[in-house]
């Protein structure tokens, strides 16, 4: 217990927050439909050219873009999941902020909380997803 607790001292939370922001912004810019997309695209029918193959320029492009797609769908289910596995509050606040596209207001109205809770909540599930995906930021060493 006392290395947890020793554990969280070390994590810069501001940081931490500031980076999961940004990687849920960039991740889920999209719609939800796009989303849900990319994270059924694994079993999707689309055949994919062998490397080996590859003569023209735009199976080379193409062959690109479907490597981005892939990583990016990739990236969406990790944190879909581990979004999954956090507490109801912190689960049900990124997921209408993120996934839903929920303004504040209807975020607050929904789950019954005041919008201080709200903030509360989201720099919480800040934190403990990044902990839960191993991205947290420590704080330097002096």
């Amino acid at each position: 217990m006392e290395e947890y607790i020793y554990y969280l001292k070390r994590i810069d939370k501001r940081k931490t927050k500031r980076e999961m922001m940004n990687m849920l912004n960039f991740l889920f810019l999209f719609s939800s439909d796009e989303i849900l997309d990319y994270i059924n695209y694994s079993s999707s029918v689309i055949a994919i050219p062998d490397k080996k193959n590859i003569t023209s320029s735009m199976d080379k492009k193409y062959l690109n873009a479907m490597e981005k797609k892939e990583k990016k769908a990739a990236e969406v289910k990790m944190v879909i999941n581990g979004i999954n596995k956090l507490d109801s509050p912190y689960k049900d606040v990124l997921l209408h902020k993120y996934v839903y596209k929920k303004k504040v207001t209807e975020i607050c109205q929904l789950l019954k909380i005041c919008e201080r809770t709200y903030r509360n909540y989201l720099s919480e599930a800040y934190i403990i997803l990044a902990i839960k995906l191993n991205m947290e930021v420590l704080k330097r060493e002096r």
